[in-house]
């Protein structure tokens, strides 16, 4: 049985934290744009959602205004300008460890928020921070999901900053109970009145920059400021009548489209979604389109990237030994009343990022820095950005315009090609296409994950580990812009609740 949307002539918001919902809805009703209710939602889900994402972490986000153009904001950081290379090896490291502070790169999210509202919000910035403020003075219950990552973290946790924090008398909160974060709230405070100056010149960049200075690592004041998001268009490609838009590099949502064009080019598929001739043939593609994207992809700064190019190479080992290890998100999508629909998506890579909690600001950092390879495009560099497993995807089918995020990692690619599939190739609808049962080429542990409801078949190439349904997959949320009503979709494997104006 599918979850129902939400469904409403106005202003629509799916996800992953209800009350994160809930918050993005005010603002609409208020007559913000998408932009001012993703600024919302957005550190609503950092203050909510500490496991998943949080002002030390990256955002990126999709949008489709009323005019038709489709343009991205890249809000991902970088490494500290005066790391190098040779810092990383003389401290025994071949690239970035997975956690500490040499785990992290600069933080992203608030800046690329700042610009999105100052350049298409409509309400002031202080009341779009002031839910996320409220929501870590004056705490929030957890949820299910808060709880057991805590539990899980509880090893390190108990000898960390954060746990004065994050548990109780040394145990994790279950799920209901309050969770209060002063120290958070009071960044928030000089973020609400200061913008990125306030962030940056306040608790949050101070204590980052005694961090590296701890660490011997200069860190000025500019180096911080001069962190901007990037804007532009957004990459295409038609698939199966429709066009389909994702990020361009540093995301990995090249990957996405060389999957797409890959999977077109088969011709006609399996008769049935779940048929094992679909996973079958859908497989050697996507591993593909990884290899593809570990020999090609890097920080467009440094790397030249032509989407031509990227999509007609001859296909070819990859290079370079960087792995993408897991990691978690979340994602959310808008449709608002004027019909501009963003899908927005926030991460610090791993649970808890580089369990580097920065304790006068109330925040981990992220571990992003770890997605770099030794050699190879995707080589650390200092003011480098590394290869992101983030991205999202927008589809102009007709008159219907669908945005759609999920957590997944390096599995992103294969999830987006898997839903614009089932939505475009087997016809399903986009609440169908979310919850449909699915299969992923795992490249870390060369297996294939498949969920209960996919045929499988046991094949000496293609080891399977069988998952219930729903399990670990991803989360998807989705919202689609229709002639007459807006739908918002929360994947059936989250907590998340779909919501909107009345």
């Amino acid at each position: 049985m599918l979850r129902p949307p939400f469904i409403s002539s106005k202003g629509v918001v799916a996800s992953e934290h209800p009350l994160a919902s809930a918050i993005g809805a005010q603002v609409l009703q208020r007559g913000g744009t998408a932009a001012d209710a993703a600024v919302a939602v957005s550190l609503a889900l950092s203050v909510t959602m500490p496991h998943l994402s949080g002002l030390g972490g990256d955002f990126f986000a999709l949008l489709r205004d009323e005019d038709g153009h489709v343009i991205y904001v890249n809000g991902s950081g970088w490494a500290p300008p005066s790391l190098t290379a040779e810092d990383l090896r003389a401290r025994g490291h071949s690239r970035p460890p997975l956690h500490g502070l040499l785990s992290a790169v600069l933080p992203g999210l608030v800046p690329a928020l700042f610009d999105l509202h100052g350049r298409l919000g409509a309400l002031t910035w202080k009341e779009l921070v002031q839910p996320a403020l409220r929501l870590a003075r004056e705490g929030f219950p957890i949820t299910a999901g808060l709880a057991r990552a805590l539990e899980r973290a509880l090893p390190w946790l108990t000898s960390s900053g954060a746990a004065a924090a994050l548990l109780r008398l040394g145990k994790p909160p279950r799920p209901g109970d309050l969770l209060l974060q002063p120290a958070l709230a009071a960044t928030l405070s000089e973020v609400s009145e200061g913008g990125v100056a306030g962030f940056w010149r306040g608790r949050a960049g101070t204590a980052l920059r005694r961090a590296y200075e701890l660490e011997r690592i200069a860190l000025g004041a500019d180096d911080l400021l001069s962190l901007r998001p990037e804007w532009g268009e957004a990459l295409s490609l038609s698939y199966h009548g429709a066009k389909v838009y994702e990020l361009p590099p540093n995301s990995l949502g090249p990957a996405t489209l060389l999957l797409l064009k890959l999977l077109g080019q088969l011709g006609a598929g399996s008769p049935r979604p779940s048929a094992w001739e679909r996973v079958r043939a859908f497989v050697p593609l996507a591993r593909a389109a990884h290899a593809a994207a570990l020999r090609e992809l890097g920080d467009p700064r440094f790397v030249p990237f032509s989407l031509d190019a990227f999509l007609n190479a001859a296909p070819r080992p990859a290079t370079g030994k960087g792995r993408f290890e897991g990691g978690d998100t979340t994602a959310f999508a808008i449709v608002d009343r004027g019909g501009t629909a963003l899908v927005g998506i926030q991460s610090l890579y791993h649970h808890f990022g580089s369990r580097f909690y920065l304790q006068e600001a109330g925040f981990f950092l992220n571990n992003r820095a770890r997605c770099f390879a030794e050699e190879g495009p995707n080589a650390f560099g200092p003011g480098k950005r590394p290869l992101h497993t983030l991205s999202a995807m927008l589809i102009e089918r007709g008159q219907e315009i669908i945005a759609l995020g999920i957590s997944g990692g390096f599995l992103r690619p294969q999830q987006h090609a898997l839903l614009a599939s089932n939505l475009l190739e087997y016809g399903m609808s986009l609440g169908m296409a979310l919850e449909h049962p699915r299969f992923l080429w795992d490249p870390e542990e060369e297996v294939l994950l498949v969920e209960e409801g996919i045929e499988v078949r046991e094949e000496g190439d293609m080891p399977v580990r069988r998952l219930p349904y729903p399990s670990s997959t991803g989360v998807a949320q989705a919202v689609l812009r229709a002639p007459e009503a807006n739908f918002a979709f929360c994947d059936i494997r989250g907590d998340g609740l779909p919501c909107g104006e009345a």
